[in-house]
Formats: C-alpha cells, sequence, structure tokens
C-alpha cells in the first residue's frame, strides 16, 4: 500500500447491485414501475363502473314500466273501438229506421197534398162557376128592370101605343140580355174548364219537383228488391249485347254476392243513384235510375192529361 494510504485506480472495485436471480439470463430491459395516480384511476373507474349499473336498471325498470303502460293502453283503446263500433252500429240503426219514417211521412205528405190541391181545383173551379151563374142573373134582372123602363118610357112618350106593344118591345129586350147571359155562362164554364187543365199541369209540376226532393239521391233497397229491380233493368235492355249493369258503389257491394248471371257483369260508378242501375251495352243504354223513372211517370201524365183535352175538344 503506499504511504499516502489511497487504492490506485486499477485497485478500486466496482460494486454493482445484485438482481433476483431467476434461474435463467433474460435480455427484456426492467419494467418500470407502476405510477403512484394509479389507485386513484381504478377507485374511479369502480364508481363509474357503479353508475352505469345503475343508470342501467333505472332504464330498465322505467322500459318496463312503459311496456306495461303501453300494453293497458292498447287494451284500453281495444274496448274504446269495440265501444264505438257498437255505438256506430246503433247509430246507423237508428238513422235507417229515421229514414224510412221519413220517406213514409213525406209520401203520406205527397199524397195529403195532392188531395188537398185537387180539393182546392175543385172549389176554385167550382167558385168561378158560381160567380158566372149569379152575374148572369144579375144581368136578367137589370134586364128586366130596363124593360119595364124602356115601356114605361114609350108609353108616356105616345112612341108606342097599346100594351102588347110595349110588352113586345120589353120581351125583345128581356131576351138579348138573356143571350148574353146565356153566352156568360158557357165562357165561365170554359174557364172552369181551362183553370183545371192548368192547375192538372201545375199539379204535375209540384209532383215532380216534390218527388225529386224526396229521392233526388236514391234511396236504399233491401236486397231482393235491389235484385229484382236489376233484373227487370237487364229484361228490358236484352235486345243489346255485350251488357254490363253500373250500380252506386254500396248498391254493389251488396249485391256483387247474390248476383246470379256471370254473364252480365256488375261495375261500380259512384255517378249512379243508389236504389237505381244503368245498364250499358254495345247498342245502347237502358237508365233504370229513379230520376228518369219520375221524368217518364210526368211525360205519361202529360200525355194523358193532353189526351183528356183533345177529347174534351
Amino acid at each position: 500500500m503506499p504511504a499516502s494510504g489511497r487504492l490506485l485506480r486499477s485497485q478500486q472495485v466496482q460494486v454493482v447491485p445484485r438482481r433476483a436471480f431467476t434461474g435463467q439470463r433474460s435480455n427484456a430491459p426492467a419494467q418500470p414501475q407502476a405510477p403512484e395516480a394509479l389507485p386513484d384511476l381504478q377507485a374511479e373507474l369502480l364508481r363509474t363502473q357503479a353508475e352505469l349499473n345503475e343508470r342501467e336498471m333505472t332504464f330498465n325498470a322505467q322500459r318496463l314500466q312503459l311496456e306495461a303502460a303501453l300494453t293497458r293502453r292498447g287494451k284500453d283503446m281495444d274496448a274504446a273501438l269495440e265501444t264505438a263500433h257498437a255505438a256506430a252500429a246503433t247509430v246507423h240503426a237508428q238513422a235507417a229506421a229515421a229514414l224510412e219514417a221519413a220517406q213514409a211521412a213525406a209520401a203520406a205528405a205527397l199524397t195529403a197534398a195532392g188531395v188537398q190541391a185537387a180539393d182546392l181545383l175543385e172549389l176554385t173551379a167550382a167558385d168561378a162557376y158560381t160567380d158566372g151563374q149569379a152575374l148572369a142573373q144579375r144581368l136578367v134582372l137589370a134586364a128586366e128592370d130596363q124593360a119595364a123602363a124602356i115601356r114605361q118610357s114609350a108609353q108616356a112618350a105616345g112612341f108606342i101605343t097599346g100594351r102588347e106593344e110595349g110588352r113586345t118591345v120589353g120581351e125583345a129586350s128581356t131576351q138579348l140580355v138573356l143571350l148574353q147571359a146565356q153566352r156568360l155562362i158557357v165562357e165561365a164554364e170554359g174557364w172552369r174548364a181551362s183553370l183545371l187543365a192548368a192547375s192538372e199541369g201545375k199539379l204535375v209540376d209540384l209532383l215532380g219537383i216534390v218527388a225529386e226532393q224526396l229521392f233526388g239521391k236514391g234511396f236504399t233497397l233491401a236486397d231482393e228488391a235491389l235484385q229484382q229491380m236489376v233484373r227487370t233493368a237487364v229484361q228490358q235492355a236484352q235486345h243489346l249485347s255485350n251488357l254490363r249493369v253500373a250500380l252506386h258503389p254500396a248498391d254493389y257491394e251488396r249485391l256483387l254476392p247474390l248476383w246470379p248471371t256471370p254473364s252480365v257483369a256488375l261495375i261500380a260508378d259512384a255517378e249512379v243513384q243508389a236504389g237505381g242501375c244503368v245498364v250499358h251495352g254495345d247498342e245502347g243504354d237502358v237508365d233504370f235510375q229513379v230520376r228518369r223513372r219520375l221524368d217518364r211517370v210526368q211525360s205519361a201524365l202529360r200525355e194523358t192529361l193532353d189526351a183528356t183535352e183533345h177529347d174534351t175538344d
């Protein structure tokens, strides 16, 4: 050892930290140690996971409550729908009954109106005839008074001598006035006939207006009556070929399952009145709607009145 007591550089020993022996030599680098904040992060993660679990449980509970509420609401809506259907069926039945009653009342009112109109026409014509007779009687009385005055004036003035001559003049004047009265009676009879003819024509028009108001939009027929009406229309259109029957959509839906003639096609047409039909063919059409049948009835009544007037003339 040197005298100075210090070791030379070559004599110094380097101290190396001791590593644990694993039985094999490892070339991998040493793992870094965990930071001190890792436990706090793990705790925060656990708290977050717990909150998520709690929210999921709350959401599931709310979802179950909502599904139960929707189920109850669906049942309530089904019950309300059934109640509404029942109420609608009741209202429909009541409306059908009210419509039938209204049609019956309208028909009765139409009949009563026709009777009253006829009575009124008879009374008016009778009054005109009575007034004509009263006028004729007044003219006769006035003529007799005038004849008496003429006789008295003639005898007083000396224009006529003798009672026979005065009577002759008075009778001639009376005959003249009687002829005028007779002519007035004939004219009154003519007025009565004209009044009746004109009133009958107006009555036909009135019946047409009332019928149009009652049945202008058609009416509902029973299934059997509807089928019979269509059969009648088809029979009248037998001379046409390739027949097709147009019906109101409501009548079409009811008649289609009952129609026994597949050779005659049924079609729905909203322009056709309910309770009627139009038969189309390659050679023409047959209109069997209510408005057309009313027109034919009015035409027949007018032709009858015209024929009656010609026979009277």
